[in-house]
């Protein structure tokens, strides 16, 4: 199943994924991923934030992901979260916000579990979790779907960031590739980590069993869209 959001791709449309940075937040502002979200005014920042707050979501927004489509509408992912982003590990709530047009208001939508919209991170060693240093930093928020102990997503997190090995000819797990989302397998026991390519229309999806005190790869599908 292609993991990415028809909303999703459609921005991506405009604004690769690809940029070799990441706007840095101030000390209220949010980190911003994309050409397109870069291209948001301070006050658009703004105004999302009031927007956001009116509607009982008044958690810290650290990370924006989107912008204006070449229509001149609006597509904005925000990652919301009450915990501090100095941790190792943090669960945190993904919304959708829209509008038609600059002169519009903005619509948020809360995402649910069932349409990915619980999320979580895994820091990199010494890296704050507000922290991103290029449009694809695999410390950036994935889906979570299903129940998970957070011991077990960052084990599993950190695993695969080893790059370990997927099959018997030494092909190994690309590690630099951002995690999209974990979800369990319809076994109940696998684990399944989608990862996300350089072209974000392809990737793997990788499954796991634990094994002692780590895991093991059982297979590996590539994906295209």
């Amino acid at each position: 199943m292609f993991p990415i959001t028809a909303l999703l791709a459609a921005w991506l449309s405009f604004a690769p994924a690809t940029s070799p940075t990441v706007s840095q937040p101030l000390s209220t502002e949010p980190a911003r991923m994309g050409n397109a979200a870069r291209r948001l005014s301070k006050r658009d920042i703004s105004d999302i934030q009031r927007v956001l707050a009116s509607a009982g979501k008044a958690t810290k927004l650290f990370l924006i992901i989107g912008g204006e489509t070449p229509q001149h509408h609006y597509v904005v992912y925000g990652y919301l979260s009450n915990e501090s982003g100095k941790g190792e590990f943090r669960r945190c709530d993904k919304v959708l916000i829209t509008r038609m047009s600059s002169r519009a208001r903005w619509i948020i939508s809360l995402m649910g579990e069932k349409s990915g919209g619980t999320c979580a991170q895994v820091a990199t060693s010494g890296q704050s979790l507000d922290s991103f240093a290029s449009d694809r930093d695999v410390s950036q928020p994935f889906w979570l779907i299903g129940e998970f102990p957070d011991s077990d997503v960052i084990s599993v997190v950190r695993y695969l960031r080893s790059g370990p090995p997927t099959n018997r000819f030494g092909e190994r797990v690309p590690d630099q590739w951002p995690i999209h989302q974990i979800y369990r397998a319809l076994d109940g026991e696998s684990i399944v980590v989608v990862l996300l390519a350089p072209n974000e229309y392809s990737g793997l999806s990788i499954f796991l069993k634990r094994e002692g005190d780590t895991w093991r790869i059982e297979q590996t599908y590539n994906w295209v869209s």
